[in-house]
């Protein structure tokens, strides 16, 4: 597909729901969901990078989608039962 001139690689979005997370790197400064996708994604001294599954899943998307955006979805309550009553 890459090499079919005039073709280009949708725009991948990574919706995170129920995110917990501080975003913040490994020195405790903030960082955006974008930046944390992409950590995600090249940061190799992780566990992940070692199981060759994982790895390659991580290169394919990196290499087939040039814009990459991440967004964080917290969760709006913690107990399931309160989930199941939530006010729209």
């Amino acid at each position: 597909a890459k090499s079919n001139p005039g073709w280009e690689a949708p725009h991948f979005m990574w919706v995170l729901r129920d995110f917990v997370l501080s975003l913040e790197d490994q020195s405790g400064r903030p960082m955006t969901a974008t930046e944390y996708l992409e950590t995600a994604l090249s940061d190799r001294s992780s566990a992940a990078w070692r199981r060759e599954d994982s790895k390659e899943a991580r290169q394919r998307l990196v290499d087939l989608f040039q814009r990459r955006d991440c967004v964080t979805m917290v969760q709006p309550v913690i107990e399931e039962d309160d989930l199941q009553n939530l006010k729209s």
